[in-house]
């Protein structure tokens, strides 16, 4: 990288952090719409055609039906080889239960009944129909077992007859919140991207954006304490030796917004809905 585009980074950088700054914390009086903004999107999804589906039931159903009678039942048939659709549903819905977890061919594989060729066979015909995609983990040596997401986090709630009280739930707000962010980062990859995670030594971070400007560091919370995550995300910074980047921190409980500094690093704590709209 020339001089000249190291500069021009700094200069991104700055101005980027100062347009946070700018905007602070958010008002008081806008959380809870936006709360409530973020729940109904968790639980109706992104899918173009079910906008103008204005009631919430219809379109979870429709999404219901879409998902399992059309793409797993007719088009993956269709366009792959499937020897066992219902090991290949299983698979779909193992994913649904446990968005994000870590993938382990051998465990699914005797869980499911398959042998190891066709779970990673079936996983790969699940990504190529843009049902779920993976991330790989950035640590060194740069190896390792992968995550799994939905490529649309309110495909569990809808599949899995999550209501909005269950969707509450701190068993089910954490994934599907993480599925959201993650699930954001891979749809608006752009070219030299990378997305991935951070996982070593017992510390995590949850997102990693890696371009040839800047990284960003996501940790994705659902409770009020946050010190561990940005202690990891500050040891993922420094293992990747990443120079300019930005930690965020979205979590819609914790009460002191905008930018904070522990030990000399800055982070950025929003709200997952408005880092959401604003990405």
């Amino acid at each position: 990288m020339s001089s000249k585009s190291k500069v021009d980074t700094k200069d991104l950088m700055k101005r980027h952090r100062n347009i946070l700054k700018e905007m602070g914390p958010i008002p008081a009086d806008e959380l809870n719409r936006l709360q409530g903004a973020l729940e109904e999107f968790l639980l109706r999804g992104g899918f173009p055609e079910l906008i103008n589906v204005e009631d919430l039931r219809e379109a979870r159903r429709r999404l219901r039906q879409d998902i399992l009678d059309r793409a797993l039942g007719r088009d993956l048939l269709d366009m792959y080889q499937v020897d066992d659709p219902w090991a290949l549903e299983r698979m779909f819905l193992r994913v649904c239960h446990h968005p994000g977890g870590l993938w382990n061919e051998s465990e699914v594989s005797k869980d499911i009944g398959i042998t190891r060729p066709t779970a990673a066979r079936y996983l790969m015909y699940l990504e190529k129909s843009y049902l779920v995609f993976t991330i790989p983990n950035f640590a060194k040596p740069y190896k390792g077992r992968r995550k799994v997401y939905l490529v649309d986090p309110a495909l569990r709630q809808a599949l899995l007859g999550i209501e909005k009280a269950g969707l509450l739930d701190p068993n089910n707000w954490g994934p599907a919140l993480e599925n959201a962010v993650l699930s954001a980062l891979n749809a608006s990859r752009l070219p030299g991207w990378h997305i991935g995670f951070w996982l070593e030594g017992g510390r995590e971070c949850d997102a990693v954006r890696l371009s040839d400007l800047w990284g960003s560091f996501i940790q994705v919370k659902t409770g009020q304490k946050i010190g561990e995550d940005i202690a990891s995300a500050i040891k993922s910074v420094q293992a990747l030796k990443v120079k300019d980047y930005i930690i965020w921190i979205l979590s819609a409980k914790h009460p002191k917004g905008g930018f904070n500094s522990t030990q000399g690093v800055s982070y950025f704590v929003d709200h997952p809905a408005s880092w959401l709209y604003l990405f």
